[in-house]
C-alpha cells in the first residue's frame, strides 16, 4: 500500500507515468536524475521533526547533521554547536526512558535533530565526507538546511549541490 501511494503521489505531481496493467512500470518525467531533482525539491519536506538540545549524546547510533555535517561536504569552517540525526522511534524511546541529560529546547553541548524517518536508510549510500564519521546523507542535508538566513550556510549548501553524484 506504502508504494502504490507514493507512486500515486508521484504521478499526481506529473513527476512520473505508471505503465502496464498487471505488472506496472514507472518512468520518470525528467531526462536524467539532476532534472528530477529540479523538478521534486519543491514538493520534499524537511526532514527534522524538531530540534532539542542535550549535555550527552546517547549511546546509539547517530549522524553528524546540520553545519556539523556540512564542514564535512563542503569547505565552511566547523561551528561550537555539535548537531547530529536521530531517528524519532530512538529519540521517544530515550525521552521515555529519562536517558537525555537536560533536554531543552535551547541550549545544551548538543542538539538532536529529530529525523522523521531512521537517517541510517539513507546515510550507508551517501558519498563518503572527509572525516570518518558517520553523516546524514547530502540530500537530507540540503533540505533540513532549507530557509536557513546565515550567508555562510548559504553558500556551502551551494556547494553541496554542486558536489552531489546526480
Amino acid at each position: 500500500m506504502a508504494i502504490t501511494k507514493a507512486v500515486d503521489n508521484l504521478q499526481s505531481l506529473e513527476l512520473c507515468t505508471v505503465k502496464g496493467t498487471k505488472e506496472k512500470y514507472i518512468q520518470f518525467s525528467a531526462n536524467n536524475r539532476h532534472e528530477l531533482w529540479g523538478m521534486a525539491k519543491d514538493y520534499l519536506v524537511n526532514p527534522v521533526l524538531k530540534r532539542v538540545f542535550v549535555d550527552e549524546l546517547p549511546q546509539k547510533l547517530y549522524y553528524k547533521s546540520n553545519a556539523s555535517a556540512l564542514c564535512q561536504y563542503t569547505d565552511m569552517n566547523p561551528l561550537k554547536q555539535q548537531y547530529y540525526a536521530i531517528d524519532k522511534t530512538y529519540y521517544f524511546e530515550l525521552q521515555k526512558a529519562g536517558k537525555l541529560l537536560n533536554e531543552n529546547e535551547n541550549e545544551g553541548k548538543y542538539c538532536l535533530e529529530v529525523y522523521k524517518y531512521n537517517p541510517e536508510k539513507l546515510t550507508h549510500n551517501a558519498p563518503v565526507a572527509r572525516e570518518e564519521e558517520e553523516v546524514v546523507d547530502p540530500l537530507s542535508l540540503y533540505l533540513s538546511l532549507i530557509g536557513t538566513h546565515d550567508e555562510r550556510v548559504e553558500m556551502a549548501i551551494e556547494q553541496l549541490t554542486d558536489k552531489v553524484q546526480w
